[in-house]
């Protein structure tokens, strides 16, 4: 039932841990065996500092956001030490908290205050966005006061989370907009999220004029960030999120991938004769033959300049976008439970690509711009982990395995089924390991 994704989504969000309480337990198991070394007592510090201090990296022509390092004398004070090029190392620290570390910690401050307010957004978003469709005016009138309130208290409580819940906000009423397709024309639909939208941010502003007109920032706004997330830290810290959300991903757009997958295949022996043997769905493939080169190129563009968690984080978010395309092009009752979860997914892999090249000014390096939003998609991705969990579940594609048409294909389907499970037992277990 939902009520199991309820619980599941609770037990994401505030319970579990990285994979780092994992990590230790493996270090201090094979460091007393192999080595004979004591067993090293669990680091709960260590946890919440999941990426090591990186410098600022070094500038080139194909990363041409990022400026000259400042040459200075060789006799210049620099606290890490001058480099060889007379350059000094502008080193970032890094927290990665989670909110079960937080809970622990005691750690009462705006980020853990916001957090049930976050989840009120998020829930008022999914209401506009599964209920446009059959919604009376006076219930889209009597709900917009709440949802500014509740979006426009994120801006007194965290001010970090307004801007993403802002922007996650629009993007949730357009997909709610859309779906009223059969209900209403285009315009009645873009008029409908342009007045919930307009009415919504103004009025989040106004219950709140008398903190804003007393509220100053100072310093700039946004600056370049100059330092790269390793891969392999970001999956220390969600790989159970990306794991459920790559699972989801894939089925959902099985149709797509699967055509994508045969034209390939057969590009090498194709004649200019028409192909008979692609499936239905094969004239949808336009839209993606052209924005898949082009998504290919940037993701290419990003790994070759080091960048190599933006593209990653690039792929799924292009995913997402098929999926998204995939799941409007055969709108019912269901499909606003299933862009949902593919929505907030992919706005969390876009908060993920942004702390790459953007950080809040006057930071410490990026230390609170990655703490303050690694903590927005932490909560965005176990949202939708859970729900793609369950309806994995639900859907129960390992069940159509015992169809499989040889005996062949059914050992492979066996063997997939084995694997996944046994892959989500052990990521599932790990993140238990801290709590």
């Amino acid at each position: 039932t939902p009520i199991a994704a309820g619980l599941l989504a609770a037990l994401f969000v505030t319970v579990i841990g990285n994979l780092d309480g994992a990590i230790q337990l493996i270090q201090s198991v094979w460091g007393s065996v192999v080595f004979g070394e004591p067993f090293v007592a669990f680091d709960f510090w260590r946890s919440s500092r999941m990426l090591p201090e990186l410098e600022d990296i070094d500038p080139s022509v194909f990363t041409f956001w990022l400026s000259d390092r400042q040459v200075l004398s060789p006799d210049a004070f620099c606290l890490s030490g001058l480099r060889t090029d007379n350059t000094c190392p502008d080193i970032a620290h890094h927290i990665t908290e989670f909110p079960f570390f937080s809970f622990l910690f005691g750690d009462l401050h705006a980020h853990v205050i916001v957090m049930p307010f976050a989840l009120l957004v998020l829930g008022l978003g999914l209401a506009f966005m599964v209920g446009l469709k059959a919604a009376t005016k006076r219930w889209v009138i009597g709900v917009i006061p709440f949802f500014a309130l509740a979006l426009g208290s994120l801006w007194t409580i965290n001010s970090w989370d307004y801007p993403s819940y802002l922007l996650l906000m629009l993007a949730m009423l357009s997909i709610g907009a859309h779906l009223m397709v059969g209900r209403a024309n285009h315009n009645e639909r873009l008029w409908t999220f342009i007045g919930v939208s307009t009415s919504t941010v103004l009025l989040s502003i106004f219950f709140f004029l008398p903190f804003h007109l007393g509220y100053e920032t100072f310093g700039t706004l946004l600056e370049v960030a100059k330092w790269q997330t390793p891969l392999t830290a970001y999956l220390s810290i969600h790989g159970l999120f990306v794991f459920l959300i790559l699972s989801f991903l894939i089925y959902i757009n099985r149709r797509p991938l699967k055509t994508i997958i045969l034209i390939l295949v057969s590009l090498p022996t194709r004649t200019k004769k028409p192909s008979t043997h692609l499936p239905a769905c094969s004239f949808k493939i336009a839209w993606e033959a052209v924005v898949m080169p082009l998504m290919l190129i940037l993701i290419a563009y990003l790994a070759a300049t080091g960048y190599w968690t933006a593209a990653i984080l690039t792929a799924l978010i292009g995913l997402a976008a098929m999926a998204v395309r995939e799941e409007f092009g055969k709108l019912d009752n269901r499909s606003g439970y299933i862009l949902f979860p593919t929505t907030i997914a992919a706005f969390a892999f876009l908060v993920g690509v942004g702390v790459e090249f953007v950080r809040v000014g006057d930071d410490i390096g990026r230390m609170n711009t990655l703490f303050k939003f690694y903590l927005e998609g932490w909560i965005l991705m176990a949202l939708a982990s859970a729900i793609g969990l369950w309806y994995l579940v639900k859907r129960a594609p390992f069940h159509s395995i015992k169809l499989a048409p040889s005996r062949r294909l059914l050992v492979l389907g066996l063997l997939g089924k084995t694997f996944w499970l046994t892959l989500l037992a052990i990521l599932g277990i790990s993140t238990l390991i801290y709590t």
